[in-house]
């Protein structure tokens, strides 16, 4: 319920969760940015940010196309061309044609960037126990399944306000 207070609508006690949430997410984009360096860095391989996330997805998401990745990471096709070249250089994606469409190709893992992603994850998996040693399972699998809820409703390519209307 609004009540007015000097003229104004006063803030209700949603608008103020919502208003939270929305600085929680900026703090959270803001130390995921830090992050990505870091984690990127601890995968080896010498690859940027960028170059691991388009590793991450096509080891998540494979076998893809790199319109998938365009489109998700809304990025143009020259950049992603060149983490595909990296990626490829360093032995970490192949690429074959699409057989149903010569131009474009598909892109896979290779057996090296599976074993070496399995012990990222092994490693990673340890540090979040550490990090969230106090947390109970209930709270994580809250917390996971709470984003997940947030990210699917939110708009693909936009952010909140916007006159998307998303899916």
């Amino acid at each position: 319920m609004i009540t007015m207070e000097h003229g104004r609508a006063e803030e209700t006690s949603r608008d103020r969760a919502a208003s939270d949430l929305e600085a929680a997410l900026g703090e959270l984009i803001r130390i995921g940015k830090s992050w990505n360096k870091t984690v990127a860095a601890r995968f080896g391989s010498d690859l940027s940010p960028l170059e691991f996330g388009v590793l991450r997805y096509v080891l998540r998401h494979a076998p893809v196309r790199s319109a998938s990745i365009v489109s998700s990471f809304e990025l143009d096709k020259a950049t992603v061309s060149r983490a595909i070249k990296v990626l490829r250089d360093k032995d970490l994606i192949e690429s074959t044609p699409d057989p149903s469409d010569g131009r474009a190709s598909i892109l896979e893992p290779t057996a090296r960037a599976q074993a070496d992603f399995e012990r990222y994850r092994d490693e990673t998996r340890q540090r979040y126990r550490a990090l969230l040693d106090d947390w109970s399972e209930g709270d994580l699998s809250d917390l996971a399944r709470l984003l997940t809820r947030l990210a699917e409703a939110l708009p693909p390519n936009a952010a909140p306000g916007s006159t998307s209307t998303g899916h």
